[in-house]
């Protein structure tokens, strides 16, 4: 499928009725708002929409006469990551009554920060240049949905996070800490890896607050130092570094996945520049984690 979709003569608006999309997370299935809460790089989540399209109409408003030279098609494409996802359903098929359900399922580990979710109508045929406008490229756009974003990381979603007065608990007044008490990289992340906010700290505020330049550059602030505490708990812990004991949603697992994303890194190689050289790491870490992005 080509990287682009091309320019296009557009069909009627009343022929596509694209909906909205939808995300299934651990067994919870919602409307896509502007955050994804319980999303971490370990997470298989599922995008689906369901457009419906008066086939005739959008035929005929097109210039098109068969239906099999024209399908739907879902995208999801992030930026973090430079991964593009899509999903195709052949018009024809649509019109035969089979299920117009555009379905989106991205690997663990191949998402960061933030997605863009839309649907088209392209143009699947093959034909010859035409004085009229009408498609004739693969991949050329009849219609298209609105773009929906949808952001993955920046409240604490990366992980379980809690607010909390750390006077109540004893803490030194901090913006946050981290609980990270796994005995093996093995052991649940979800049940051994805690972010506490400081409710008493302005900072806790603006965690939680809308995107703006302020919210966006503190984010990438506790991002790169929680990353940082984590793979440094592990550099000088007694952990045993082998993949193979590591299901999904581990410990081991969910650092691993989090160095191929950020760093291009295994876990182990994060670990041994941790050891050897942490200023290197301090530096890739800004680097990987788009650091006090937004500040002009």
């Amino acid at each position: 499928m080509n990287s682009r979709l091309l320019p296009h003569m557009s069909v009627r608006g009343d022929a596509v009725q694209w909906g909205a999309w939808w995300v299934e997370l651990d067994g919870r299935r919602e409307l896509v708002s502007d955050r994804l809460k319980g999303w971490d790089y370990s997470s298989r989540a599922r995008f689906e929409i369901q457009p419906t399209v008066d086939v005739a109409s959008a035929l005929r408003s097109a210039g098109i006469a068969d239906s099999s030279d024209v399908a739907l098609l879902g995208l999801l494409d992030c930026r973090a990551t430079g991964e593009r996802f899509a999903v195709k359903i052949a018009l024809s098929d649509v019109e035969m009554g089979l299920p117009n359900l555009l379905v989106v399922e991205p690997p663990a580990g191949s998402l960061a920060d933030a997605i863009e979710l839309s649907a088209h109508l392209v143009f699947t045929g093959v034909s010859e240049p035409n004085p009229d406008g009408r498609a004739w490229r693969p991949s050329s756009r009849l219609a298209s949905s609105s773009v929906t974003r949808l952001r993955l990381e920046g409240d604490g979603t990366r992980f379980p996070t809690e607010g909390v007065a750390f006077s109540v608990l004893g803490l030194d007044p901090a913006a946050w800490t981290l609980q990270f008490t796994p005995d093996d990289l093995a052991d649940s992340f979800l049940g051994h890896v805690r972010l506490l906010l400081n409710t008493e700290h302005p900072a806790a505020a603006l965690l939680l607050a809308s995107d703006g330049p302020v919210t966006s550059a503190l984010h990438s602030v506790l991002t790169v130092d929680v990353s940082r505490q984590m793979f440094s708990s592990v550099a000088h812990g007694e952990f045993e570094l082998d993949p193979s004991g590591w299901s999904d949603g581990s410990v081991g697992h969910t650092l691993d996945t989090l160095a191929q994303v950020a760093l291009s890194m295994d876990l182990a190689s994060v670990v041994t520049m941790a050891r050897r050289d942490p200023l290197l790491l301090e530096r890739k870490l800004q680097v990987g984690f788009d650091f006090l992005r937004g500040v002009s």
